[in-house]
């Protein structure tokens, strides 16, 4: 008889560290998976850089995941820079309206390309965190 009891607390014991330890792992990867998608992002407050070794800094914002509202400003007058295409040399060039300053210079494409390396690069550094270094 006493063979019989301790077989059935020996299983009870066992189905309840089974239970418990199913438990642990469940509750461990429901927390993991809460702290992946409810964590606030970090980046949203990187939201201007000198970019592309460019003596003006660009400004941005975040929409979610995404940038909008990109654009430089003039070093002198702090007007919002206009843009250029020069299709021959694929230059983008970009100046002040008010006092006819000539800021920066994007080689390799039209607007959109330049627009898209700087976004590019804006992601780049808020994915792995090397903004913080500059901010």
């Amino acid at each position: 008889m006493y063979c019989i009891i301790s077989k059935i607390t020996l299983g009870l014991k066992i189905s309840d560290s089974f239970i418990l330890y199913t438990l642990l792992i469940c509750t461990s990867f429901t927390l993991y998976i809460c702290y992946i998608f409810f964590s606030k992002k970090d980046y949203t407050h990187y939201t201007k850089d000198n970019l592309l070794n460019t003596q003006n800094p660009w400004y941005w914002e975040w929409d979610k995941e995404n940038i909008k509202t990109l654009h430089s400003k003039c070093s002198k007058c702090d007007e919002l820079l206009v843009y250029d295409e020069n299709y021959c040399n694929n230059r983008v060039f970009f100046y002040c309206p008010s006092c006819d300053n000539q800021e920066m210079i994007i080689r390799g494409g039209n607007y959109k390309y330049s627009q898209y390396i700087i976004e590019r690069e804006i992601k780049r550094k808020a994915g792995i965190g090397k903004y913080k270094k500059v901010i």
